[in-house]
């Protein structure tokens, strides 16, 4: 089966690796976002019960 359009199948292959590629980074970069959330997060539980302050737990 040939290819469409300029370029055939291998454009289509080669658009599909750029799009996997930036999801990736994407991906990466969302997982860093979440891990440091979480650390802020605990970091500020910790404080607020070494003050006597509320506890609260992870759900």
């Amino acid at each position: 089966m040939a290819g469409r359009g300029r370029g055939g199948a291998g454009a289509g292959i080669a658009q599909m690796r750029r799009d996997m590629q930036n999801l990736e980074r994407r991906v990466a970069e969302l997982t860093n976002a979440l891990a440091n959330q979480r650390t802020i997060q605990r970091d500020v539980s910790d404080e607020e019960t070494e003050h006597g302050g509320v506890d609260h737990q992870e759900e």
